[in-house]
């Protein structure tokens, strides 16, 4: 048995949404990817994924990722129209319309500076007035081969590894939330329900074929958490998707960044949790083994 995840972010249209400056996947290209992917293989649905015994040479499972209202809006409907099964991972945060997360405030962020390197100078400057920054850069340098991505350039993951890991969390939310709320020229409780799919769409959108996991509390980076940290945003996820209607017995979840440390499986077996999807590129030839480290194609890769 082969078995290809697929994940997905964005899908949608050029004229789609106010947020225009993201990266998305095309509605056209999209539905050309997965009449492809039908006549190739197999889509499997999470309850196949549980009986998967059953299953023989290639399958493919679609997941989608953060809970976005394209999802509700663009992807569910083709996915009904064309009988095709999959998995959402959207936060606790965004599911009760809380906040945007801070990896699309970041997203926001970049999409309105072309100019990577002049925006970090920018928020090197703020930083230096509060804490000592080259504390920080030589973090950096230490890490950037385990964080850097590989579809960015180097400014770009600098800012990017500052705010969404490196610094201290206080620190980086006042920094994110203060250039967030310079890019956008809205009150930003007004778009979010323009950004994300809202509880009710989940529950609308939840059946034998469409199921929902976690994807943490609050998007955060699990592994640089400690474990009831780790245990408490994980907890809090699981509650939500059981009071949207998944079963206990269905219970999966996928890395919020790809981030995630022994503790984070521990809690998943404590928790009843069934998989654990990672962001590593690969195949799954056994689901019997490593079940919580599970890869994955990114849609751009596939």
């Amino acid at each position: 048995m082969n078995l290809k995840i697929i994940g997905y972010h964005y899908v949608r249209t050029k004229s789609y949404s106010k947020f225009k400056s993201l990266n998305f996947l095309d509605k056209k290209d999209f539905i050309e990817q997965i009449k492809f992917i039908s006549k190739n293989y197999k889509i499997i649905s999470l309850n196949e994924l549980l009986n998967h015994k059953k299953l023989k040479k290639e399958n493919a499972l679609l997941t989608f990722d953060d809970g976005y209202i394209d999802h509700y809006e663009i992807v569910f409907p083709i996915l009904k129209k064309y009988k095709i099964p999959a998995i959402f991972f959207a936060p606790e945060k965004t599911l009760k319309q809380k906040d945007f997360l801070d990896v699309n405030k970041l997203q926001l962020i970049l999409s309105k500076f072309n100019d990577r390197k002049k925006l970090f100078k920018l928020i090197e400057s703020d930083l230096r007035k509060i804490i000592n920054v080259d504390y920080y850069l030589k973090l950096q340098k230490k890490l950037s081969k385990d964080y850097d991505h590989r579809w960015h350039d180097n400014y770009t993951n600098i800012i990017r590894n500052f705010l969404q890991y490196l610094l201290p969390i206080k620190i980086r939310k006042k920094i994110i939330n203060s250039y967030f709320l310079k890019t956008i020229d809205n009150d930003p409780k007004k778009l979010i329900k323009n950004f994300y799919l809202s509880f009710n769409n989940a529950k609308e959108m939840l059946s034998d074929d469409i199921c929902f996991g976690s994807h943490g509390s609050d998007h955060e980076w699990l592994e640089f958490l400690n474990y009831k940290e780790q245990y408490n945003d994980i907890l809090k996820s699981k509650n939500n998707l059981l009071n949207l209607g998944v079963k206990e017995k269905q219970l999966t979840m996928c890395y919020p960044y790809g981030s995630y440390n022994k503790d984070t499986i521990k809690i998943l077996r404590k928790l009843n949790f069934k998989y654990g999807f990672a962001n590593k590129y690969g195949v799954v030839k056994n689901l019997d083994k490593n079940r919580f480290e599970l890869p994955r194609v990114d849609t751009n890769e596939f």
